[in-house]
């Protein structure tokens, strides 16, 4: 029994460690490698012991707590790689693992249509009023910036889902039935006078190229989903300003390399993982096109230039899916400058006005927020004090 017994010390021992470990780190900082698991929030700070919330101080700490503990990444990497490689489950909630490494956002809100339920065909019917809000809403902007001479143009980015269906697990495939943005598309187009681009019919028809124009480990579009998003844009666009050249892919270099920085995966702690390609895409010769940003790791402000008069100049309202249709849209204008929508919203876009003078407003959303009626912008009397048309 001598060996049974000093097994059961051994046994007992690393027990003893794996459970101090963690413990170990907070006394012991720099004792845990950094993880890759990105959960896209801001961890739990740590509460501050105060004698009029005292009683609130043991779950707030808790809380804190079950946000840092030693080694917590590293175990939830390993969690979500067994369930991801056993069975082809996500750890995440907000992140759906499809077929063939798929990954799938399902992050949303009831009032605009919960993903998997309206992808699904699963939604009842939307009523009316909230197109007509929406509808609504974007006539406003739209005759606000008409009275100063400027066009205004509503491009619908869409979400991977409507692209590529296909690679959804087989329960959560569509039933047939219309999104809620197709829905509001049909609305406008027969309720309103509003010019909206729906960008779904032509990454569906460049869908089946060398590479997706969506990344598998991502909620984004590729850049070759946003060159044809971009050229789509501004052929959409030229009838009204033909200075606006086409975007051909003859004048570019397409490139075979990794996909970088892909957020679901990411999530997931896998994007090491889950390995892709994608293309890069880069003028064969100078395009003339000067981007610049202050602070381009917080995505704004973002501004695009070059010396042309004769091409139009333009304020695109844009969020993330902006970042890589930037290089190739701005080759349409003079002076093209993206702002972030959460930050018009907050300041309004009497500097850009005073600044651009555009002769064309962009509003661009994404599908999963397009039902989102406080998400539009909407003009008010203060942008145009001191403004002076184009």
């Amino acid at each position: 029994m001598p060996g049974a017994q000093w097994s059961n010390r051994l046994l007992a021992i690393l027990f003893g460690i794996v459970i101090l470990l963690p413990l170990a780190t907070r006394i012991i900082p720099g004792i845990e490698p950094r993880s890759a698991v990105r959960e896209n929030r801001k961890p739990v700070a740590r509460p501050v012991l105060r004698k009029e919330a005292i009683k609130a101080f043991p779950a707030a700490y808790e809380a804190f707590f079950n946000d840092e503990f030693g080694y917590r990444d590293y175990l939830i990497h390993l969690n979500n790689l067994v369930r991801y490689e056993l069975f082809n489950v996500s750890g995440v909630p907000r992140v759906l693992a499809g077929r063939e490494g798929w990954l799938f956002y399902t992050g949303g809100t009831r009032a605009a249509g919960m993903p998997i339920e309206n992808h699904r065909g699963d939604l009842a019917p939307f009523p009316v009023y909230p197109f007509r809000q929406i509808a609504q809403r974007i006539e406003e902007t739209r005759d606000a910036l008409a009275a100063r001479g400027i066009d205004y143009l509503l491009v619908i980015a869409p979400d991977k889902w409507s692209i590529y269906p296909e690679y959804l697990p087989e329960t959560y495939q569509t039933g047939g039935a219309e999104t809620c943005v197709e829905q509001l598309v049909s609305y406008l187009k027969s309720c309103s006078t509003v010019q909206v681009l729906d960008l779904r019919h032509a990454l569906l028809a460049n869908k089946d190229q060398a590479w997706p124009v969506y990344l598998k480990g991502d909620t984004h579009w590729s850049d070759l989903g946003a060159f044809h998003a971009a050229a789509t844009i501004l052929d959409t666009l030229r009838h009204r300003f033909p200075a606006i050249q086409p975007l051909l892919a003859a004048d570019y270099e397409f490139t075979t390399v990794e996909a970088t920085g892909t957020g679901l995966a990411a999530m997931l702690g896998l994007q090491d993982h889950l390995r892709e390609n994608t293309f890069r895409i880069t003028p064969r010769r100078p395009t003339g096109v000067v981007l610049s940003a202050d602070r381009p790791k917080k995505l704004l402000p973002l501004s695009a230039r070059q010396d042309n008069p004769d091409l139009p100049r333009a304020i695109m309202l844009r969020d993330s899916f902006g970042t890589a249709l930037a290089p190739f849209v701005a080759t349409g204008f003079e002076h093209l400058e993206f702002i972030w929508t959460a930050k018009a919203k907050r300041t309004g876009l009497r500097k850009a006005l005073h600044d651009v003078k555009p002769d064309l407003v962009i509003e661009m959303r994404v599908e999963r927020f397009m039902m989102h009626t406080s998400k539009y912008y909407k003009m008010h009397t203060d942008d145009f004090v001191g403004y002076y048309a184009p």
